[in-house]
């Protein structure tokens, strides 16, 4: 599972993101620290190694519970419940990457992120 911290500094958006492996899949960041204006649309990348037949993100604000914000099993997508706004999920299983954008960053997105794999 990949951890992604949202902090807004002073107009601007500080993502950083560690990974944690096990036995037999890798999950890891492309970038250490992604950094954008508040309003930028934000990427957060992982790759992943093993056989993956779904794709997940999830977000958890201090002091609450993960929350689901969307998934991709078998070339479809599915939102959370109700739907996170600004939230798309991109996957490209060839070079085994996914992202999730932020349409457009704000402070009400301050989290950690999560993407994890099944």
């Amino acid at each position: 599972m990949l951890t992604f911290a949202v902090v807004l500094l002073i107009e601007s958006l500080l993502i950083t993101f560690r990974g944690v492996t096990s036995a037999e899949d890798i999950i890891f960041s492309y970038n250490d620290t992604v950094i954008a204006k508040a309003d930028e649309k934000v990427i957060l990348s992982c790759s992943y190694t093993g056989t993956v037949y779904d794709l997940f993100w999830y977000r958890q604000f201090p002091g609450s519970a993960l929350q689901f914000l969307i998934m991709e099993s078998s070339g479809f997508i599915t939102h959370a419940t109700p739907q996170v706004p600004g939230i798309t999920m991109t996957q490209n299983k060839d070079i085994r990457r996914m992202d999730l954008e932020i349409s457009s960053a704000s402070v009400s997105f301050s989290a950690l992120y999560y993407c994890a794999v099944r």
